[in-house]
């Protein structure tokens, strides 16, 4: 696995970390749905954030314009959301939900999306990775200073699940 890989998660992922149904709902392992794009842990290298991608732009867009609406700032600052970015996969914009976002490690992945034309891994240019990572990582901040309701997932219980198992792998 690398950085700005797309992935698809295992079944098994979502039978241990989503008893209650938090994570967007895995479609199978053979359906290739929801997608994921994934950028490496600061701290442990052998974690990965997954974001999921969705095609619902205008789903998204509203829901980002009624959260931006809700906002109140200084004239001076530019209101952004955060959480739901945009970007293009494959030539088609897409919703990257943050606020989705989730960690694994290489046992939890089962593939990586691959470009059928050109049978090379999925990527998105540098400006777009470089935004999304950025957003995800100010997301991740607030989060693990214990503000965990701006994501949907237990993002910081999976993570410390995932690196106690990578500890004892390691011993």
């Amino acid at each position: 696995m690398k950085s700005g890989n797309f992935l698809f998660i295992t079944d098994a992922f979502y039978t241990k970390y989503d008893p209650y149904g938090r994570l967007m709902k895995n479609r199978g392992e053979n359906n290739k749905r929801p997608c994921f794009y994934a950028f490496q842990d600061k701290k442990e290298p052998n974690i990965f954030w997954c974001v999921p991608i969705s095609s619902k732009v205008q789903k998204y867009e509203r829901i980002v314009q009624k959260k931006i609406s809700g906002q109140v700032s200084p004239k001076s600052h530019k209101i952004q959301c955060n959480t739901i970015v945009f970007g293009n996969v494959l030539g088609q914009k897409k919703a990257f939900l943050i606020q989705n976002m989730f960690p694994v490690t290489a046992a939890y992945v089962s593939s990586i999306y691959i470009d059928k034309n050109t049978r090379n891994p999925v990527t998105i240019d540098p400006a777009t990775e470089k935004y999304i990572v950025k957003n995800a990582k100010k997301v991740l901040s607030i989060v693990f200073r214990g503000h965990s309701n701006i994501i949907f997932t237990n993002a910081q219980e999976i993570y410390k699940d995932l690196t106690v198992q990578l500890y004892h792998e390691q011993q």
